[in-house]
């Protein structure tokens, strides 16, 4: 498998300043594209996109014409895979490169052993060391612990990076979530304040909305966070007339495991939804959890 990338023979040249190119050039085209910027032009902000793709797809036709398996292509790069080509990158680079206008070249990123397409934007890398993952839909920092650590997991049984499927460490979890003895920091989500504590206190008091779990727990915390740290919170058991999320959030420093034990059903609610999400790459049937088996209200 090989990556190949589109990038200017500038940036080429000077590749420590390619991230910051890439952020100055994307910043010319937003601009372009925003309707109330003074020289903004829709029109040329269409044509921008028009061209590209035009260009995306005249690379991903010439590199099926040589019988290369397109994994992921948008406009920073490709992704193919190539048996034939697999030890001869540069063979394969130039026969594709005549067709490329002026100013603009291909060049040999990388190979890898494994890749995992996901969804659009979304992958990881294997090269027989180490896993990559790209897009926020698999490196989010709001996601629990215990999610995080079975998504990893998958990945790398995906990939072959590891023989021990993530199932049986599913069912651990189910197990230990069901009995109260899972560690409660495992499940806590982490979230950045997106406003002041006193400023959304001042805010719920005169009627606004909406409520918002982190923001519920920065209240309960003394000294109160500031805007911009994070948070840590879990959820605890349906109290009697309150079930949204925010309205059962506690500040992970101050869980009591009696008086204010973690939510199981919820939890175990999580390990169903990502259990179906997954299911169809592990080859299994998503199952959840029979309610009979998970905790009821508190103080209900």
């Amino acid at each position: 498998m090989r990556a190949l990338r589109r990038r200017s023979r500038n940036a080429r040249r000077r590749r420590r300043g390619q991230t910051a190119f890439k952020i100055l050039i994307n910043s010319f085209y937003g601009y372009l594209g925003f309707s109330g910027a003074r020289f903004g032009d829709g029109e040329l902000a269409a044509e921008v996109t028009r061209r590209g793709r035009e260009l995306l797809q005249l690379l991903i036709d010439e590199f099926s014409k040589h019988d290369c398996v397109i994994l992921e292509a948008d406009t920073d790069g490709i992704y193919l895979s190539s048996e034939r080509y697999y030890d001869k990158p540069e063979e394969l680079l130039a026969l594709v490169e005549s067709i490329l206008p002026a100013g603009i070249e291909l060049e040999y990123d990388g190979r890898y052993e494994a890749m995992w397409c996901y969804k659009a934007k979304n992958y990881a890398l294997y090269d027989g060391h180490e896993v990559t993952l790209r897009g926020s839909a698999l490196r989010s920092r709001g996601i629990e612990p215990y999610l995080k650590k079975l998504s990893d997991q998958l990945i790398r049984f995906l990939l072959g990076a590891s023989k021990e499927s993530p199932l049986q460490q599913l069912e651990d979890y189910r197990t230990r979530i069901r009995s109260g003895t899972f560690p409660v920091a495992e499940l806590a989500k982490s979230e950045t304040l997106s406003q002041n504590p006193d400023a959304y206190e001042r805010l719920i008091a005169a009627g606004g909305k909406p409520r918002r779990a982190s923001a519920e727990v920065a209240l309960q915390l003394s000294p109160r966070p500031r805007m911009g740290e994070r948070v840590h919170y879990y959820v605890t058991g349906k109290i009697k007339g309150r079930s949204a999320d925010w309205q059962r959030a506690r500040a992970l420093a101050l869980f009591d495991p009696q008086q204010w034990p973690y939510d199981s059903s919820y939890y175990l609610d999580k390990l169903d939804d990502w259990l179906e999400r997954y299911a169809p790459f592990l080859g299994v049937e998503a199952t959840r959890t029979p309610p009979a088996e998970v905790q009821g209200e508190l103080f209900g």
